[in-house]
């Protein structure tokens, strides 16, 4: 675990975190993220191009990031989807002043079930879910729980 947490402490992160969301405290922060992996040849950069779809349709134009190196030329670009989004997404590799495409592909988040997610983003995504099925007793229910849960991290760590 302390090998983890100086990971994380270098801002670094992987997709295979996401197995120890449900077993480790501190890597729970990973519970709700959606990641992409590329890995680039030795002195070349990559670069992600995505565009966000929601349930009513596009929203704007391709966004274009470049992917942060973890280790070994192994890129990481993380994403919170929420149900009904999808991610299309490109990435292009930069290699003598050159950009190529490499990659292409669409994420999507439209799971119901499964295992029972925790905090705001999961009461957030269960909403988003609920307005899909039109179950307004549950959204109502859910947008309580969410308002009163950031009146309480609003009230307990209030800035002096």
């Amino acid at each position: 675990m302390v090998f983890l947490r100086e990971i994380l402490a270098e801002n670094k992160y992987f997709p295979y975190f996401k197995e120890y969301a449900g077993r480790i405290g501190f890597m729970r922060q990973f519970m709700d993220k959606t990641m992409v992996e590329y890995r680039v040849r030795e002195g070349n950069s990559a670069a992600i191009h995505y565009l966000l779809e929601k349930r009513g349709g596009q929203e704007g134009d391709y966004v274009k990031e470049e992917m942060q190196e973890m280790f070994g030329g192994i890129c990481v670009k993380q994403f919170i989807l929420f149900f009904g989004e999808h991610l299309q997404y490109y990435i292009t590799e930069t290699e003598n002043g050159k950009e190529n495409l490499t990659q292409s592909g669409t994420l999507s988040r439209n799971e119901t079930g499964g295992e029972q997610r925790e905090g705001r983003y999961g009461i957030l995504n269960d909403i988003a879910i609920g307005r899909n099925l039109h179950d307004y007793d549950t959204m109502e229910s859910l947008l309580y729980e969410y308002f009163q849960q950031d009146y309480i991290v609003k009230e307990m760590f209030r800035m002096i």
